[in-house]
């Protein structure tokens, strides 16, 4: 569990330090960067509000392989 937390974080806290390079290379606005750096974290937000009927109904094993 604990591996699988570390290797989905580096992504994402990745895009503050490349921002920059990102938005010049796609060509797209400072609110578009944002939304791009939010979204997993709103992500994350959800699936952790129905990670927890998922378990239950399907097993934490099945759900942590799915």
């Amino acid at each position: 569990m604990i591996l699988l937390a570390t290797n989905m974080r580096a992504p994402i806290v990745a895009l503050g330090s490349i921002a920059p390079v990102v938005k010049d290379a796609l060509d797209i606005s400072e609110f578009q960067i944002g939304w791009l750096g939010a979204v997993p974290m709103l992500s994350f937000a959800v699936g952790a509000l129905i990670s927890p009927a998922i378990g239950k109904r399907f097993g934490l094993e099945n759900t942590l392989i799915a």
